[in-house]
């Protein structure tokens, strides 16, 4: 039944005792139990932590003999996991009040994931801080849960309030990134809030949580099961770039000299190229590609369009950058790609009583936004993937 409390009365048992019970790193894990996230560490493999949220309503998830099922999408995603050569070990969970680790095999899991889900209480913020808290430079955790967002303290307005400020303390502090998945999957049983019967599929959602460039290893794996939405935040970060162009004397460093700029032949613009590396970045290829998605912005009056963007394989990009003014000016030109919440969130959202309208969640919404305002409040008004700042001279 989901019936939330206030987040204070059980929170510091809960960080108290995953910290003492989780262990997110691989047997190489940082030295004096140093738990923060130092994004100049080397590459290293991680262990993937996949908890599954045992609260009664889960329970309508379960058929092991459904394709559209929770077995299946977990089966997916652990099969993906232990594919990938960059993730050392896996570890299977149950989450409500307490976690209990499975020492089971993925299939005796999946078995038991109905008989595990009893729970009558959903406390949500605080599975999400421990999401966060137990985050290391070793180690995603993943949270599989209907994310049914109520509150016992106000409105989901304040509710929403909360969750921002709980993200923007962990974000203060570590490089965290977040991934969230929408499926699909086919519902029997019990509904909450309300205890409703219902027979329907509603939605499921997979939150992943982690540093940035273990996050990508993530988003990037080819999982079979098919989402209908999904939403990547991270903190921005500057990335590096090699300029390009035919005139050798225009460029120095990162430095374009305007007045030793040529017109491009038989043309009525100028143009320039560069090339930049962007495996640090939660977005697909198409999302990279798309040139509308970007903001070109100057300090001057000068005008720039990005005319192309190439893949060049292995996260590289060649980006084509054009203006038509007749005389370009010195300044700055600033490249971005901004964080936007899809429209899939707030089309997702349900507030009313009984049960949801088809692939709604209620208060979802309230929830996600909520994240996503405390990546924005922590950003400085760099709310972006990544920026490029290229200087005209």
């Amino acid at each position: 039944m989901k019936r939330r409390i206030p987040i204070h009365v059980i929170i510091l048992g809960l960080i108290a005792y995953f910290g003492i019970h989780i262990s997110c790193g691989n047997p190489r894990s940082t030295q004096n139990g140093e738990n923060k996230i130092d994004s100049t560490q080397t590459e290293r493999k991680i262990t993937v932590n996949v908890f599954v949220e045992s609260s009664g309503s889960m329970a309508g998830y379960c058929n092991v003999n459904k394709a559209s099922a929770i077995e299946t999408l977990i089966t997916d995603f652990y099969d993906r996991f232990d594919e990938c050569s960059d993730i050392n070990n896996v570890t299977l969970n149950f989450i409500n009040t307490s976690v209990v680790n499975s020492k089971s095999n993925i299939k005796q899991f999946v078995n038991s994931i109905k008989n595990n889900c009893t729970a009558q209480y959903t406390k949500l913020d605080e599975m999400l801080e421990m999401m966060m808290d137990s985050v290391t430079n070793d180690c995603v955790n993943i949270l599989i849960s209907d994310y049914v967002f109520t509150s016992n303290n106000g409105n989901l307005a304040i509710a929403s309030s909360g969750i921002t400020s709980q993200f923007s303390k962990q974000l203060e502090e570590k490089d965290l990134a977040v991934a969230i998945y929408k499926y699909m999957v086919d519902f029997s049983g019990k509904y909450y809030p309300g205890g409703i019967s219902c027979n329907k599929p509603l939605p499921l959602y997979v939150w992943a949580f982690g540093r940035k460039d273990n996050i990508c290893k993530i988003i990037h794996l080819p999982f079979n099961s098919k989402n209908c939405g999904t939403y990547f935040m991270q903190k921005a970060y500057d990335a590096d770039f090699k300029l390009e162009a035919k005139s050798k004397r225009m460029i120095e460093g990162n430095k374009i000299h305007v007045s030793k700029w040529d017109r491009k032949r038989n043309e009525n613009f100028y143009e320039f190229e560069f090339t930049t590396k962007l495996d640090k970045i939660l977005l697909t290829k198409d999302d990279i590609i798309n040139t509308y998605s970007y903001n070109v912005k100057t300090n001057n009056s000068s005008k720039y369009i990005i005319f192309n963007i190439k893949e060049l394989g292995n996260d590289k990009y060649k980006f084509i950058i054009r203006t038509s003014d007749s005389n370009p000016a010195p300044g700055k030109i600033t490249i971005s790609y901004p964080i936007v919440i899809p429209t899939w969130v707030e089309k997702s959202n349900f507030e009313g009583n009984g049960l949801p309208s088809d692939s709604t969640t209620y208060g979802v919404s309230y929830l996600i936004n909520g994240v996503s305002k405390a990546f924005e409040n922590t950003s400085k008004n760099n709310n972006n993937y990544f920026n490029i700042t290229i200087n005209l001279e």
